[in-house]
């Protein structure tokens, strides 16, 4: 087939004597090439010469006598290149092909709203608590208990002693691991916690009757058990707004040991007040340590970060939106916003925006998230405003190996791309696709066998693997399928011709390879290792589902 191509290409040269008037032709002049439509029907125009029928994507048009002709076509969501073909009795054939974009688009200034939806389920919230429980440390309790001291202090008279007087001071405090659970349910998460084996150890000082003395004591509980009620907010900066609400605390199993001192001091009232100023203590440090650490957890969920692409930083901010409780579990919502340098003046009306549809993260895994194509589209436009797909490549400065021109017959020369329509991630029949429409790949090859300059429009289509790879998200190019139309060439050939070949010895992959993979981190809990996690697509065919269980 490519030896067969060359020899016509060859042959074609002498085929310019012809009478350029007998030539056949014809152009398609709408729908434009790199143009932006609704979905559905459309009107397709345009002229042609010397061709006995044409139609439009494979229906037949309506030729006039001032040689335009006139049709309809369907455009579907995403990228369409509509071609107009005209023949003639001998066989001989032209055609014109324009890539397009139809769909509903958004602007894209400012944060994409509701870009994404997360969820910590009843595991994720199980393994958060556990986190949780063992960052409660005994030195940051102990510290707030001797912030109490004195703990006791009262002076009295008792069975005939003129006075007593009598202090307490706690020398330390020491506790098992707390363990925190909780049960969601309807805009709360009622919290329960435990700490084991409680001990307070007690310096008391005082003096009975004008005989001072100074003694250890000791209060102890099998556990403090504290139950209270979490609530979730975001705040104006979009972070999130953790409390504990309505808390009360008991010790469990509570006991002391005053032996030391002297015998007739009230002990039981010394006690008593110990145990309401360790449970009020013990209250006020799980309401201050607890929050903040589910907040910094959950803040684990923040879906912000960083690419550097072909030189471009680019970088994703995101806020929470919307924060709430279910009987399944916790959900967030997330705005996202995009930042990249705009560096075309290309127009557009915006991003391929998605239909509206219902969908919600998993309630089975622990952690799970819903990210919209919107996001992904938002992405690739922002990118392409960004100048992304405008490249350059020359085997002067070694980014274009030599190697990829030698098909096209040449041994120098440079490969410049500009991307005249930005990408757009689109489901079909293959699965998610990247599509990237009237891509303009200008090729110049100074003393080449061929010709020395030609200009083509490439439409591609990508297959995008998403998949889990190291803690992130990795959306992976698979092999393109291409649908090309020379628009400018010296080779002395019919584009037609010049098109078939170029669809085998284009190296497309080479361009695209350039671009890389873009990864994000997978949404997970501070703190937490991830046990493994599933990417799949939603049934929607809109939007992505990242499944996460974590160890």
């Amino acid at each position: 087939m490519l030896v067969a191509l060359t020899a016509l290409l060859a042959c074609s040269k002498e085929a310019q004597e012809a009478e350029e008037s007998l030539q056949p032709d014809i152009t398609l002049t709408s729908p434009a090439p790199a143009s932006f439509h609704a979905e559905g029907e459309i009107a397709a125009e345009g002229t042609f010469q010397n061709l006995r029928s044409v139609t439009v994507d494979g229906h037949e048009a309506s030729p006039s006598q001032d040689n335009t002709f006139s049709g309809t076509t369907t455009l579907v969501r995403g990228l369409n290149v509509v071609e107009a073909y005209g023949s003639r009795p001998d066989g001989e054939y032209r055609y014109a092909r324009n890539g397009v974009l139809a769909g509903d688009f958004q602007d894209s200034a400012g944060p994409l709203n509701e870009a994404a939806a997360l969820r910590v389920n009843r595991d994720g919230i199980d393994a958060a608590l556990d986190f949780v429980g063992g960052m409660i440390d005994q030195e940051t309790v102990a510290a707030a208990a001797l912030g109490m001291n004195p703990v006791y202090q009262d002076s009295y008279g008792v069975w005939g002693w003129d006075a007593v007087e009598i202090t307490a001071n706690v020398d330390d405090i020491t506790f098992d691991t707390p363990i925190l659970q909780a049960e969601p349910r309807a805009g709360e998460l009622d919290l329960y916690v435990t700490i084991p084996n409680l001990f307070v150890d007690l310096q008391a000082v005082g003096d009975v009757v004008g005989i001072d003395f100074d003694v250890d004591a000791s209060v102890s509980a099998e556990q403090a058990n504290i139950q209270g009620t979490l609530t979730l907010d975001v705040t104006r900066d979009g972070s999130l707004d953790i409390a504990l609400v309505d808390a009360d605390v008991d010790l469990s199993g509570f006991a002391y040991d005053t032996s030391l001192l002297p015998g007739d001091v009230e002990a039981y009232l010394f006690v008593d007040t110990i145990r309401g100023k360790l449970e009020d203590m013990l209250l006020e440090q799980i309401e201050t340590i607890v929050p903040p650490l589910l907040e910094d957890t959950l803040g684990g969920l923040d879906l912000s970060f960083s690419l550097d692409l072909l030189g471009t930083t680019v970088r994703i901010a995101a806020s929470f939106a919307e924060a709430g409780i279910d009987a399944a579990g916790i959900y967030l919502v997330s705005d996202i916003a995009i930042d990249v340098p705009v560096a075309t003046g290309q127009d557009a009306p915006g991003f391929l925006a998605a239909p509206s549809f219902t969908a919600e993260p998993d309630k089975s895994s622990a952690v799970s998230a819903l990210i919209s194509d919107d996001l992904l589209n938002k992405l690739f436009f922002d990118l392409w405003r960004g100048g992304l797909l405008n490249l350059r490549l020359s085997t002067d400065d070694g980014s274009l190996e030599p190697l990829y021109l030698l098909a096209l017959k040449a041994e120098q020369g440079t490969i410049a791309v500009q991307g005249k329509l930005p990408p757009v991630a689109m489901h079909t029949e293959r699965g998610l696709e990247l599509q990237v429409g009237e891509l303009e790949v200008t090729i110049d090859t100074p003393g080449g066998e061929l010709g020395e300059h030609l200009i083509v429009a490439v439409n591609v289509s990508v297959p995008l693997d998403l998949g889990y790879s190291e803690g992130q998200v990795v959306l992976e190019l698979g092999s393109p399928e291409l649908v090309m139309m020379v628009r400018e060439s010296d080779w002395g050939a019919e584009e037609e011709t010049v098109t078939a070949l170029l669809e085998e010895l284009l190296p497309i992959h080479t361009i695209l390879a350039l671009l890389g993979d873009i990864a994000f981190d997978v949404p997970s809990l501070d703190g937490l290792e991830i046990r493994s996690a599933e990417v799949q697509r939603d049934g929607s065919k809109l939007a992505t589902h990242v499944l996460v269980e974590l160890d």
